[in-house]
């Protein structure tokens, strides 16, 4: 098993809060074929303000009530993985966003913060596939650029790293 710290992968709470300013309110991710309960609305809105206002385990709560009322919600499991990740919790954090990537294979944030979660735990061959995903989907992301070039370059990929690396350069 190899163990990798990447000091590019620390990103602080309020750049995680930037990086998902995609993560929109509930009603705006439900699919139309959805109706959630009153209750879901009220815990999954509590748990977005606590996150914002900095109070991750209040929020880490909150996801977890809206879970338990709803544990096919992948918004729900992505905004708890995304908390777990700014704790540094990365095992939990990669837990929550496989499930919600078993749902929604495609979410942005879910596929960058569980490479970046896989990288945090010394995974780099298993970061690699969703950090491909997120550059597929993002590819002026440089966040998520810079983990799959850093994570190319630690399994030997050095042509592939390469490449990301130009790409960098050439957005920056």
């Amino acid at each position: 098993m190899k163990f990798a710290h990447h000091k590019h992968r620390t990103l602080r709470f309020p750049r995680l809060v930037s990086t998902i300013a995609c993560v929109v309110l509930l009603s705006g991710w439900l699919r139309a074929d959805q109706d959630p309960s009153q209750e879901v609305v009220i815990h999954f809105r509590a748990a977005q303000q606590a996150a914002s206002a900095g109070e991750l385990d209040r929020a880490i709560k909150e996801y977890k009530t809206v879970l338990t009322l709803d544990p096919t919600l992948a918004e729900a499991h992505v905004n708890l993985g995304l908390t777990y990740h700014a704790l540094g919790k990365y095992e939990l954090a990669v837990a929550e966003l496989a499930k919600a990537l078993q749902a929604q294979p495609n979410l942005f944030a879910a596929n960058l913060f569980i490479g970046l979660g896989y990288g945090k735990l010394g995974f780099t061959a298993k970061a690699i596939p969703p950090l491909e995903r997120a550059v597929r989907a993002q590819p002026s992301n440089m966040d998520a650029r810079r983990a799959l070039a850093a994570d190319l370059l630690s399994e030997g990929g050095f042509k592939e790293a390469s490449e990301q690396f130009r790409t960098l350069f050439s957005l920056e």
